[in-house]
């Protein structure tokens, strides 16, 4: 019947629609609230830890997000810093899909990005599944680093909230590479 043709022609049209536009991460936003149970590498006092958080792209690459303050001589450091991370069109071609948290003891009182001092933990958030303009609060088990048995085998966690703002753009055309022979 004619309803029919035309019902399954507006549902082609529809289908065709959602492949030319995605959803991608404009904005994070984001507050690190603390950690516990962090190993000590001082022979004199514990860590002085610090939180580096960084956007992870689809290539692996990442982009400098946020920095916390260093908390001197604490196992257990509570930062309460929040951070707003516009990401702009122009800025990536790469979809954003997640956050690496890095956790490191600092030797003084310069922080770097780039983490050179002595790494105290650390874990990747994937953001794919967030919903847009919703707080999450993550609990995240820090990794890469030996526990003692003294502390229960335990690993350490970092306390910190998410919420990811999305837009709907025009998929990106995709990359003609050119090989000269």
């Amino acid at each position: 019947s004619d309803d029919s043709l035309v019902l399954e022609k507006l549902r082609v049209a529809n289908d065709e629609r959602q492949h030319q536009h995605i959803s991608r991460i404009c904005r994070i936003c984001g507050r690190v609230v603390s950690a516990k149970g962090l190993p000590r590498f001082d022979s004199l006092s514990l860590s002085d830890p610090y939180c580096l958080v960084k956007a992870i792209k689809g290539n692996n690459h990442t982009m400098n997000v946020h920095a916390t303050r260093a908390i001197m001589n604490s196992s257990t450091p509570f930062w309460d810093e929040e951070f707003d991370f516009p990401i702009g069109r122009e800025e990536t071609t790469e979809e954003i899909v997640g956050l690496r948290v890095t956790l490191y003891d600092a030797d003084g009182p310069t922080r770097s990005f780039q983490g050179s001092n002595d790494f105290l933990g650390g874990a990747d958030l994937d953001l794919a599944g967030q919903k847009h303009a919703r707080s999450v609060l993550h609990e995240l088990e820090l990794g890469g680093i030996f526990t003692r048995k003294a502390s229960g085998g335990r690993r350490p966690r970092l306390v910190i909230a998410i919420t990811v703002y999305r837009e709907v753009v025009p998929r990106p055309l995709p990359r003609i590479v050119i090989l000269k022979t």
